[in-house]
């Protein structure tokens, strides 16, 4: 058997001359708003996505504002602190200058008395 173009077109058209149209027309429409219906639920997933990613975004943000926050205030009460510590410890030498300072008059008052009292005993005169 022999394949003639022009027996398959003729019966290929019959073929296609008999099938109804419309519900192809129909189906093809309906694949199309199918489509369309795909692609619009998916840009709407989209902005629905982008939307709570900015939300997200900015919850982060101001969760980070707000540690920046509290941090700064940290911050400010450690440097109160350490200034407090300073001064205390300023004062502190200040107070053991004049102790030392004290301890070294006594000591030598000390010296003196205790040579002023050798002295009365053997009956040396005192130095005053």
């Amino acid at each position: 058997m022999f394949y003639t173009p022009e027996i398959s077109f003729f019966n290929f058209n019959n073929q296609l001359s008999s099938i109804p149209e419309e519900p192809y027309d129909n189906l093809g429409d309906q694949v199309i708003n199918e489509n369309i219906n795909k692609k619009m639920r998916r840009m709407i997933s989209n902005r629905e996505s982008a939307r709570r990613s900015r939300m997200r975004k900015q919850r982060q943000l101001h969760e980070l504002q707000t540690q920046v926050a509290h941090l700064r205030r940290l911050n400010r009460c450690l440097f109160d602190e350490l200034n407090a510590v300073i001064d205390s410890r300023n004062r502190v030498l200040v107070e053991n200058e004049c102790l030392l300072k004290e301890v070294s008059v006594l000591r030598m008052k000390l010296m003196e008395f205790g040579e002023n009292t050798v002295r009365t005993l053997i009956g040396e005169p005192c130095r005053n």
